[in-house]
């Protein structure tokens, strides 16, 4: 599957923006007569200023309005679920495909596979579920270059230049020099407010560490063949994150700190880096647009390797809501090239659909892209390899915490961990448990 999807990605690398015809129904071709209203349902951080510019848009040419349900991150997880049990669904809602379809059961999803913009995706193999359909209108055609972005003013009155540890050391050597030598800044900011970003120094680490096994131990984990006791290189990691807090790298404050802060943190210079997705840089971009941002990974057990998702965000329809045929409308509209191509205008990244003006990316991510996705030095974080469990990967993010806080011992934190999956994975019928 990589070596079809760089293939995918080189095409359009090397080709750039595809002009083609608009599959399926257009504009021109749609009637105003009848008034339609999509309910869409989404988390408070993913709602960006487009999906305003594009709903407009959809208005003004085909009277369809956009109702927008824009719901806390920490709500978000437990108010579709609730929607979903009582049957009082949202039309649609924006998360991750197909990891969402696997957390909010396949059962619930309309199946798209026969719509005609499912022909122009850039990459629809990433996008399947496990029985072949595809459940989701994506954004992008790949995400998630985890690294560490800094600023690059910070680190260069430091001495330090285009940074690019190959070891695990030499990045600890980095941190060290900030530490001691950059007069009270912070060397890697963290924000453990939000335990999404506490989370990913270990779902990279994971599946970087133990590369090129990484894939064949989670077919054992999910078989039940082996446990997450068994792999060392998941304790080393927990026990290199521990280490970053032990040895003062990080924030004071990062019980408490927001993902939002970081932004402020980096930017300002009070902090020189945070570890996080290629959005970190266009969402800090977006209020201070001056800052050069620079990009490097993190050699986790000295593999010089990108750590990135198995995923991208998308729209997943839902069956319940009693209006699938406009909604099946209102998504070909949602794909075609003058609604789309709001979406990257000030967001610039890599379109999941052909016919698609990506915008200029940032350099710092390009960077990732060219060193790491083109070449295939790359490897999927096991939130997405595993994503059968998608739905209880916030309770091990809770154990990452309390690691932090000197609660658990990393081998404490995977004997937990491997007690809660085994329940869950039992409980839901899985073979082997």
């Amino acid at each position: 599957m990589k070596k079809k999807w760089l293939s995918m990605l080189l095409a359009v690398v090397m080709l750039g923006t595809l002009v083609v015809g608009c599959a399926g129904n257009t504009g021109e071709q749609q009637s105003k007569e009848e008034e339609i209203t999509i309910s869409y349902m989404i988390a408070q951080s993913v709602f960006q200023e487009y999906h305003t510019e594009m709903a407009d848009k959809l208005k003004e040419n085909e009277n369809i309005t956009v109702d927008y349900q824009v719901v806390p991150d920490a709500q978000f997880d437990s108010l579709l679920r609730t929607k979903i049990a009582t049957g009082e669904v949202p039309d649609v809602f924006e998360t991750n495909v197909p990891s969402g379809v696997y957390i909010y059961g396949v059962e619930n999803m309309v199946d798209l596979s026969e719509e005609a913009w499912v022909e122009r995706l850039v990459n629809p193999e990433l996008l399947r579920y496990s029985d072949g359909g595809i459940y989701g209108l994506p954004k992008e055609s790949s995400s998630f270059f985890g690294a560490c972005y800094y600023n690059k003013q910070v680190l260069a009155d430091l001495g330090i230049v285009d940074p690019h540890p190959k070891t695990y050391q030499e990045f600890l050597d980095i941190l060290d020099t900030i530490k001691e030598e950059g007069d009270g800044v912070t060397p890697i900011y963290m924000t453990n407010g939000d335990h999404w970003t506490t989370q990913i120094f270990a779902t990279l680490g994971f599946s970087v560490a133990t590369y090129p096994e990484d894939e064949q131990i989670y077919k054992d984990l999910l078989a039940n063949e082996r446990k997450f006791t068994d792999i060392p290189e998941f304790e080393r990691i927990l026990t290199d994150f521990v280490g970053l807090y032990e040895s003062g790298y990080v924030n004071e404050n990062h019980l408490s700190a927001k993902y939002e802060q970081a932004q402020e943190a980096v930017a300002t210079g009070s902090a020189a880096m945070f570890l996080c997705g290629e959005w970190f840089v266009t969402d800090l971009h977006t209020q201070y647009p001056d800052v050069e941002i620079g990009s490097f990974v993190i050699p986790f057990a000295d593999n010089d390797m990108l750590g990135t998702g198995q995923f991208v965000n998308g729209v997943i329809a839902l069956k319940e809501s009693g209006q699938v045929e406009n909604v099946k409308k209102f998504l070909d509209l949602w794909s075609q090239p003058e609604y789309r191509d709001l979406m990257f205008a000030n967001n610039p990244g890599f379109p999941g659909l052909e016919g698609i003006d990506g915008g200029d990316v940032e350099p710092s991510v390009q960077e990732l892209v060219d060193e790491y996705i083109v070449t295939g030095n790359y490897t999927y974080q096991i939130n997405d390899t595993m994503a059968e469990c998608g739905s209880i990967w916030p309770e091990l993010w809770q154990y990452y915490v309390e690691a932090i806080m000197g609660e658990k011992t990393p081998r404490e934190v995977l004997e937990a961990w491997q007690e809660k999956y085994e329940d869950f994975m039992s409980e839901s019928g899985y073979e082997g448990f």
